[in-house]
């Protein structure tokens, strides 16, 4: 029987993300490391200014914003653009290792740049109609609080939004990826058809996908909690942060490559 007619435990394909990372552990940290001094490079000189713009409590006083924050805007936007590019490469060629192995073809990974980057493009869509429901849901929820005189505080209500926004999106993202993979191992593919070659194995892979996405916020956590909220916009506390997200990142392309067996992607079925 293929791998692709059974269906795969959350067990099992975490098991075999860390097989691909123990297997292409150099590729991904060459990558990491790639990601965390672009992140340094391009933000070392604004990271003095936002710190101390947190620390005066700039972010709540509307003067503040339009004399600090506003000339920041702009060096932010394209440098974040840049940042978006630079993750989006680490993306394609770690893509190709997953499916292809270490050598590298510079014109096919040129077309599969170009592809992902459509593909990150429809992602933005999907994610942009996913947040009507999500939008029309929370403000429901809302409604039935007020009519049943429960009242949230700031803290209640950022963290059910949170929770919205992960049922919501981590689905979403797993796809994507899901749709990278097999975007980098035979060319083109839309994101829909992602989601429908996932077959019996949608459920354990966005399992594993929730797992992978909470131990990822609780390490974030940690080291928010070691570092001081403080260091949020310090250069340490972008660069750990670039590296923690960079592990996320290669953890949860490796858990797309480890599911894609059992798709009928693998099984060369039209969708």
């Amino acid at each position: 029987m293929n791998d692709h007619q059974t269906t795969p435990t959350v067990g099992g394909l975490l098991m075999a993300m860390w097989g691909r990372l123990r297997a292409e552990a150099q590729v991904a940290l060459l990558l990491i490391a790639l990601i965390v001094l672009a992140q340094y490079l391009l933000f070392r000189d604004l990271a003095g200014s936002l710190s101390q713009i947190m620390a005066a409590g700039g972010m709540q006083d509307p003067e503040a914003i339009r004399e600090q924050v506003l000339p920041l805007l702009r060096p932010l936007v394209v440098r974040n653009l840049i940042i978006g590019l630079v993750w989006l490469l680490a993306v394609t060629v770690w893509a190709h290792v997953l499916t292809h192995g270490r050598p590298l073809a510079a014109g096919r990974m040129a077309v599969t740049f170009l592809h992902i980057l459509w593909r990150s493009v429809a992602m933005v869509g999907w994610g942009v109609l996913l947040g009507i429901p999500l939008a029309a849901f929370y403000l429901l929820l809302m409604g039935l609080f007020a009519v049943v005189g429960v009242k949230l505080s700031a803290m209640q209500i950022n963290v059910l939004l949170g929770g919205l926004a992960v049922v919501f999106y981590v689905p979403l993202f797993a796809t994507y990826l899901l749709a990278v993979v097999e975007t980098a191992a035979h060319g083109r593919t839309p994101i829909h058809q992602a989601f429908d070659a996932l077959g019996r194995g949608r459920t354990p892979y966005f399992l594993a996908s929730f797992l992978l996405t909470i131990a990822g916020a609780v390490l974030s956590g940690l080291v928010t909690v070691v570092l001081g909220e403080g260091m949020a916009f310090s250069v340490t506390g972008m660069v750990v942060s670039a590296a923690i997200n960079g592990i996320w990142l290669m953890a949860s392309l490796a858990l797309a490559a480890a599911v894609h067996p059992f798709t009928y992607f693998a099984s060369g079925l039209e969708l």
